[in-house]
Order: structure tokens, then sequence, then C-alpha cells
């Protein structure tokens, strides 16, 4: 499948103010891209600026029924790469600087032609093989296109391209291989809450990250595809410029399961020896095939756990909406839970529990004893305290238990993702007496404000809690994946972030101040 140069003709804005573009076959059997929604259209999408003034792009790309699954993946790839390639451009910049390290490179290389191969050779007999084929046909129209369509000075490689959707599995990676992170890695909080008399389910997710991470893309997926076990046509998503994954992790699908995570990670040396890079296919793909084949809480976690490649350690959370019905006792297998470390996983049904306290928090903890133990963290608590990594004395433990009463409504729900009132809440006092700006539901390590030479956690960064995400019932009883997002470090009870404070941190292609509000992501088409 070849790439031909785009017919680009006057671009003419359609709906909404939406310029579409339409990816159509050539004779030649390649391809090209065009403006408008071209009749015989492969795939079509738009991109909508917004970064300025939401915190976000909002890109929507739709495939068309009927064409070769194949066809309609690569498609895919290529319209986003025609519609994204200067900001994945400057993301890479912004969060790798001049690249990976040649560990780093090896691993991913090895891994990728293990995965290629073993897609290969079971595509036509497994059905969880051939998803994974799909995504990476996907992944081959967005590298391909972007060679195509990137100018010479901004050519990223084969490997560079892929680090985008894999950024997660990349923190694990660098670990395995002995390297020094430069960043606390990808923590994150989430809730999920039952209201009174189950007359709501919400699920939000807030994403801690480094603020070099901050360009931001809210992303819908609609494909069509002919494979069997295609459970969601259509998946919304926090995103990355190139990222055809969220990293954060929030997925709202068609098949009205919504998943989300926060990173446990993994704080004992000796398991990192499990680890290998022809292991298993790395959770990105993993994550995106079960999304799309899962249509319950047990298929999603049987897809996910299938060929682990251990990279990118998680706890995974899986609500099927489904299931709930307002006023009625919550179904077995509303909620299901995944964690994992480099050895093994842990599964289960967490509807009894859900049921039972109302909420389920996750704040980078493993929820599962014997992982708990394995992974390393009564260790931690031991060295650097209870702060991060207590599972019942974490800062954010007590303040999802003390706070989760309060909410009422879906803005009281978003409100507790978005909280930090660190110089007044007693659960925010870290080492010395002394309140932490990091230790809150969306941190702000910007804000520390005295130095810690002993405790490398809870340092004066620039790295924090960098959006938040919510759905509910309501929003996807109907299938239609909506949720709302807000861009951006909290800025409900503390001062809004800007780069002036951190001129010295890469954030090409960034809003100087991130001040936004939340924003119903329900721009993409019926």
């Amino acid at each position: 499948m070849a790439v031909v140069a785009a017919m680009v003709v006057t671009s003419v804005a359609g709906e909404g103010g939406k310029t579409w573009y339409s990816v159509v076959q050539t004779r030649t059997d390649g391809f090209a891209v065009e403006s408008g929604k071209a009749a015989d259209a492969v795939a079509v999408g738009y991109l909508l600026p917004y970064l300025n003034s939401t915190g976000w792009d909002q890109l929507e790309i739709v495939t068309t029924k009927g064409y070769p699954d194949d066809v309609q993946m690569y498609a895919a790839g290529l319209l986003e790469a025609y519609l994204s390639h200067e900001s994945m451009y400057y993301s890479f910049r912004n969060q790798y600087g001049d690249g990976l390290s040649s560990k780093v490179n090896a691993f991913l290389e090895a891994n990728l032609e293990a995965t290629l191969e073993l897609a290969g050779q079971n595509a036509n007999s497994s059905v969880w093989w051939n998803h994974v084929h799909l995504v990476l046909r996907q992944f081959m129209g967005l590298y391909e296109g972007y060679q195509h369509f990137a100018p010479e000075a901004h050519q990223l490689g084969l490997l560079e391209v892929w680090a985008l959707s894999a950024n997660g599995d990349i923190e694990t990676i660098q670990s395995v291989v002995g390297e020094e992170k430069l960043d606390f890695g990808n923590h994150c909080s989430a809730l999920i809450k039952v209201m009174p008399d189950n007359a709501e389910l919400f699920m939000g997710h807030t994403t801690w990250s480094t603020f070099n991470s901050m360009l931001r893309s809210y992303k819908s997926y609609s494909f069509p595809l002919a494979a069997a076990s295609t459970a969601a046509v259509r998946v919304s998503f926090s995103s990355y410029p190139g990222a055809l994954n969220s990293i954060d992790d929030i997925y709202f699908m068609s098949s009205r399961l919504a998943t989300t995570e926060t990173t446990n990670g993994n704080l004992n040396a000796e398991l990192w020896k499990y680890i290998t890079p022809t292991k298993g296919v790395l959770s990105w793909i993993r994550t995106i095939v079960a999304n799309r084949m899962a249509s319950s809480g047990p298929e999603w976690v049987k897809a996910f756990t299938t060929h682990t490649s251990s990279t990118y350690l998680n706890q995974w959370l899986v609500v099927d909406y489904n299931l709930f019905t307002p006023g009625q006792p919550l179904k077995p297998n509303t909620l299901w839970m995944a964690e994992e470390n480099p050895k093994a996983f842990f599964t289960r049904d967490l509807t009894p529990v859900l049921a039972a306290g109302t909420y389920w928090p996750s704040y980078n903890v493993p929820a599962n004893s014997v992982n708990y133990v394995e992974s390393g963290f009564p260790a931690a608590v031991a060295e650097w305290g209870p702060y991060l990594f207590s599972r019942n004395n974490a800062s954010r433990a007590h303040i999802f238990a003390r706070n989760e009463s309060r909410i009422a409504t879906l803005d009281d729900f978003g409100a507790l993702l978005r909280y930090n009132d660190w110089k007044n809440d007693p659960a925010s006092i870290g080492p010395d007496g002394v309140p932490n700006a990091g230790l809150s539901i969306s941190s702000r390590f910007d804000l520390v404000t005295r130095p810690y030479p002993h405790n490398k956690w809870l340092i004066h960064n620039a790295f924090g809690g960098i959006d938040s995400k919510m759905t509910s019932y309501q929003l996807m009883k109907d299938g239609s994946a909506v949720g709302y997002a807000q861009s951006g470090p909290t800025h409900d009870q503390q001062p809004p972030f800007t780069w002036a404070d951190w001129p010295s941190v890469a954030h090409t292609g960034m809003p100087e101040v991130f001040d936004f509000d939340w924003i119903k992501m329900d721009f993409y088409s019926s």
C-alpha cells in the first residue's frame, strides 16, 4: 500500500465548522488525501484546533464499512498522520528530546519484530491476533503517512513514532534495562462512585504526568470492522498527538464499557528479570484490542491479559454500563479489576465491594495483598513513608474516603477529581508535618515549597495532575461514548499553571497558561 501526494483542494468547512478530509484509494493501489467527504472515501476525519481555547485539539476519524478491515485501519492511521503530523513531532521532542536510548530502542525493536511475526503467523487463525494485526495496520498507516506528510526537518523514525503510543510501556522498559528515569512516571488518580439508591454510576480519572506531555488531543475513532468479536465500533478517549491509545488511560466505548487505570508500577527490582523483549505484546496494543473485542468486564480482562508483555504495570478498572439500571441493585460484573506485576495478573469482580462501600478509589497502590507485597510497597512505606505507597494510609486514600460521600452531582464528582487544597488539608501533610502540594487527588508538585533531600518522590518538579475526564450512566446509556474532560493542572483551589514559571521545560506548541474549563466531549458524529 502506497501513499501518493495529497490532493488537497480548497478547504470547505462542514457541519459545526469542521473541515473534513478523506482518504481515497488510487488506481495504483495507493492512497490519497482529498478535502471534503468523498463519496468513495475509505476514511474521513477532521481536526478541530482548539488547543489554545479548550486545552484540547479534537480529532475524529471514521472509516467506511465494506472496505477490507486492513484497508480501513491503514487509511485511519494515514489520515491521522495527515491531520496531526506537526503536533506529533512537537509531542515527541517535548517528551523525548533527542530520542530514546539505544537500550530502549533495542528492546522496542525486538518486541516489535516478534509481535509482527506472531501477528502474521496467527491473524488468519486467531480472532485475538487478527485484532492485534489490525492495530499494527493502523500504526503502519500512521507511520508511513507521517513519513510522507512531515517535512524533512521533522522526520521521525519508526521507533520514534511507535514511542508516541508506547509511552507507558517505555516507562517500564527503562527500568528493565537499568536506566535512571528522568521523571516520576505516569501516576494517576481514578474513582468509581455509585450514588445513593443506585441512582447513578460515575467513573473518572486524573492523569499525573510530567508537564512536558501537555500537548493534548481528544479523539474519537469509529471503525465498523467486519472482524469477528468487534464489540465496540466507536471509542472516544483523551490522548496525545500520534498516540493510537490514551496512555492516561481512559476510554468510553459504544459497547457501553468504560475503562481506566492508574499505574502501580513495580518497586521490587528482583521482579524485572521476568520481563524480556519477546515476552508478549505491549500493553498499548492489548488495551486497544480488549476495548474493541470485549462486551463485558470478564471478556475485557481475558483479552487484555492474553500474551502480556508485563510492561506498563497498572490497575485496570472496567465499568459495564449495560449491567447498570438506576434504582436497582448492582449486578455481578458491573466493575472488574485487573492489576499486574512482572510475574502475574490479579483479577477480581469488584462489584460486591462497590455495592457495599459505594466507591472504589485507585491511586497507584495495588489492591491485591499479594501484589502489594510482591511489588515492594511495604518496603517503600518503610523507606519513604505512607504518603504515596500505603494502601490504607496514603494521602489520597484518606481524601477519597473523607470526600466521596459529599458527591451529589456529576459536577461534585469532577470537583473531587480536580481537588487539591494542600495548604489547608491535613491529609496533604507530608514529612516533618509540612504540607506538600503533591499529596492530593490532582497533584501539583510544581507548587512544592521545600526541598526533600531524602525523599525523591515529593520534590519540586514540573509534574502533577495534567487533566481530568469523567462519564456517567446518563452519558453512556445510548452507546454514544460521551464524557467530559478538563485539560491542564488543577486550578480550582490553586493558581493556574503558567509556563512563565518553568521556561526551561520543553513545551513547544502548548498554551502558555492552563486555565481551561470542563468540556463536554460530544463533538463527534452520530
